[in-house]
């Protein structure tokens, strides 16, 4: 279907090339006649505008544009190409203008990345017992099994490499 079709009646198609000539001058569409079409164009004379009516026949044969002489085409898009060549593209399909967004708005965050009132909770981690080798259980007299550490004391690991850590 052209994007010209618009499903509206003559006095409909008349007042909207009428009253927004900046969107085209051809407007097509249902006719009067069942499974038949219509062509409405607006043409400026020297007198100023003039409303024409064409009556497009649906055959077995294609589309019959009834004219003086009628002209039998095979599809909508070339009834409205024959008047845009015979017009010598003058005349140009109606094409209703969308209006453009000229802001740009945040969309609602899923509901997976919004905030909950309540706060989360991070269970700890529990770690199990680190196993030492004898030779570690020598050096370090304070980590012998059944001696006690309170809980502000701090272990450093054993490094095998004590330059880069400084000790």
């Amino acid at each position: 279907m052209p994007s010209c079709f618009y499903d509206v009646t003559r006095q409909e198609a008349e007042r909207m090339l009428e009253n927004n000539p900046e969107c085209g001058d051809i407007i097509l569409r249902p006719s009067t006649f069942p499974n038949n079409y219509a062509l409405t164009l607006r043409q400026v004379n020297a007198s100023g505008p003039v409303m024409k009516n064409y009556r497009v026949t649906c055959t077995t044969s294609g589309f019959v544009i009834e004219l003086d002489s009628a002209v039998t085409v095979s599809s909508l898009d070339e009834v409205l190409n024959y008047f845009l060549e015979k017009t010598e593209h003058r005349l140009k399909p109606y094409m209703k203008t969308q209006p453009y967004d000229t802001c740009i708005e945040l969309p609602p965050a899923p509901m997976s990345m919004k905030s909950s009132s309540t706060p989360k909770t991070v269970p700890k981690a529990q770690v199990a017992p680190m196993m030492r080798s004898q030779a570690d259980k020598d050096s370090s007299p304070s980590l012998q099994p059944g001696t006690k550490t309170s809980e502000s004391d701090y272990v450093v690991p054993y490094d095998h490499d004590t330059k880069q850590t400084g000790q």
